[in-house]
């Protein structure tokens, strides 16, 4: 099946900027989805379950990592809505 998802990553901190760029970069590297960023979200359009898994993968990354409290949002949408 497949969805895109709208990724909205608030951190909960003024040094905010590294730990979204690390993110967005972190997906560049997955050549099995297609990522598209602007200034107000990330959309991610693939197989829904590639992209669960990559989301599962690199959420969990930059949690650890980044040290910082987060407020995440996804909203997803099946081909027939989506694009």
């Amino acid at each position: 099946m497949q969805v895109s998802i709208d990724i909205i990553l608030y951190p909960l901190n003024e040094k905010f900027i590294p730990p979204i760029d690390d993110f967005i970069s972190s997906l560049r590297k997955y050549d099995n989805i297609d990522l598209r960023t602007n200034s107000m979200s990330n959309q991610l359009f693939g197989k829904f379950d590639d992209l669960m898994s990559v989301l599962r993968v690199e959420i969990e990354k930059s949690f650890i990592n980044s040290k910082l409290a987060k407020k995440l949002q996804l909203r997803t949408r099946t081909k027939a809505t989506a694009r």
